[in-house]
């Protein structure tokens, strides 16, 4: 039977977006997904960022903690039996790095560790989310690989295709693209990137002094045997189609 599966990405919490983080769900829920992904970056955490100035941050790590949770807690509610899926990215590796490298005398304790923190809600009453986490990639079919990524630029579906050598999809570029690559007697293969749901220009980018080249957006991919077919969905202004169906926010 084929599988349904459902990938949003690099919500940034607390910087998602509102309205596009809306109307990916209401796109996962018309999709009747068996499993939901979420390929990394889901939370930000800003106040150990190496490469900010946290000082200027108002919230903190465990706010941010916080909010996901409650933000999961949510949509367990929606999704009752669905299969969550959590690919960690490099901001959820900030926390690890922070704890490695700036507080080394506290790496070794076992309520630090990443997934631990999806354990309790914020009132530390233990609560259950059902999510299974995964380091760094995840093969959905022989030729088919979900990963967080590392690729950023305008060429980031073929850098990502060239690191891996078979057809995938990935996030962290915060674009939707894709990337076709095709040898006689070989059959296609084919890279896909998946749009961000987080602020297309947020505070920390204030700084850049240029808009970011982001956009919304996420995915629906049916497995079928070995084969995966692709849905990439752009989000724009707080709207979407899919499948011949509007969707708002």
């Amino acid at each position: 039977m084929p599988e349904t599966h459902v990938v949003l990405a690099d919500l940034h919490i607390p910087f998602h977006n509102g309205p596009a983080l809306s109307v990916a769900h209401k796109i996962a829920k018309a999709a009747k997904p068996d499993v939901i992904w979420w390929l990394g970056d889901v939370l930000d955490f800003a106040p150990v960022s190496r490469f900010r100035d946290s000082s200027r941050y108002a919230h903190t790590v465990q706010d941010e903690l916080d909010e996901a949770v409650a933000y999961f807690q949510r949509m367990r509610r929606q999704f009752p039996g669905v299969e969550f899926r959590y690919m960690k990215g490099n901001h959820e590796r900030r926390l690890k790095y922070y704890l490695w490298v700036q507080a080394s005398h506290l790496r070794d304790l076992r309520a630090a560790r990443f997934e631990h923190q999806f354990r309790f809600d914020c009132n530390d009453k233990p609560i259950d989310l059902g999510i299974t986490f995964h380091n760094k990639k995840h093969c959905l079919a022989r030729k088919f690989v979900l990963k967080h990524g590392s690729r950023a630029n305008l060429y980031a579906c073929r850098w990502e295709y060239e690191d891996e050598g078979r057809s995938g999809m990935s996030a962290h570029m915060h674009r939707s693209g894709s990337w076709a690559w095709g040898r006689p007697g070989t059959g296609r293969d084919m890279w896909h990137g998946v749009g961000c749901l987080c602020d297309l220009d947020p505070v920390y980018k204030e700084d850049d002094g240029k808009p970011s080249p982001w956009n919304h957006g996420m995915a629906v991919l049916t497995k079928d045997g070995g084969s995966v077919g692709v849905e990439n969905v752009i989000i724009e202004n707080g709207s979407a189609i899919w499948r011949g169906r509007s969707f708002e926010a």
